[in-house]
């Protein structure tokens, strides 16, 4: 009677194991058809890692940034067919792009880079930017980083990306995340008749044609009319630690991670030179 009992208990393991391991695949199987469903239906695609082992150049990379793009081009916003033209233009010459590390290892261990290195970037988070030129990234092959203001997460400006979509676009591998600082304000303004402006942020100083001068709100002390410092050092250092503390608050509170990459706003420095 004991003995009965005991295969009829293992029995029922067995028929149990059997059942785990029968639901196991049935579920591994789903998710594989699932997946399989999802790629074929929308059409995600991923980036394509290169092969470094090919790399053997040491000589650098050039940087290109985008302020923004568009469905049509504007003085500020570069249109998605011309940013089409670029990027194939850049890729038909044998131009691949980089990473944040690749450029990090190049300069902390001197690891080579393609023969023809591209590091590409978006600016101020847009989401047009975004939209429009994702499908350009997946056509080329392209990776490239994706600037925002910590500002401008969790906000209702829709134009904005917010915290969730960047982590999705980081998902797929052609973007990583960077950031362009807490704000973009503009301190010590003077207008083309030589009026004093003071300090505005950037939505309220949409028409820089009108403008004689600016500075960035991170790059100089806060000045008067003739100007003169109205802040010691130690108040701009305040400031400027305060604006920094509040970036990465923003993103660690948004993100998870404050993004490893910091471009300031503006990089417009070449036509001084």
């Amino acid at each position: 009677m004991a003995q009965k009992k005991r295969n009829t208990v293992l029995n029922v393991r067995r028929k149990n194991r059997r059942k785990r391991i029968r639901v196991f695949l049935q579920a591994a199987i789903l998710l594989i058809l699932g997946t399989l469903l999802y790629h074929a239906v929308f059409d995600v695609k991923t980036y394509e890692a290169p092969d470094k082992s090919a790399w053997n150049q040491k000589r650098g990379f050039i940087a290109l940034s985008y302020f923004g793009v568009g469905r049509n081009g504007t003085a500020k916003l570069v249109a998605k067919s011309q940013l089409d033209e670029q990027l194939k233009a850049l890729h038909d010459q044998g131009y691949r792009t980089i990473s944040q590390q690749d450029i990090l290892d190049f300069y902390a261990k001197g690891a080579p880079l393609p023969d023809k290195a591209l590091f590409l970037a978006f600016e101020d988070g847009r989401n047009d930017s975004g939209l429009f030129a994702e499908p350009l990234l997946e056509k080329y092959n392209f990776k490239a980083t994706f600037l925002s203001y910590a500002d401008k997460m969790g906000n209702s400006e829709r134009k904005f990306v917010q915290p969730k979509d960047m982590l999705d676009m980081a998902k797929t591998g052609f973007w990583e995340l960077g950031t362009n600082g807490y704000r973009l304000s503009y301190i010590n303004i003077f207008d083309k008749d030589g009026r004093f402006i003071g300090m505005k942020d950037e939505k309220e100083l949409t028409d820089k044609a009108k403008v004689a001068y600016y500075n960035h709100y991170l790059m100089d002390f806060i000045r008067d009319e003739n100007m003169i410092p109205v802040e010691n050092r130690a108040q701009m250092e305040a400031r400027i630690d305060s604006d920094y503390k509040a970036m990465k608050d923003a993103y660690t509170n948004s993100l998870g991670y404050v993004p490893s990459i910091y471009m300031i706003m503006h990089a417009n420095a070449l036509g001084e030179a």
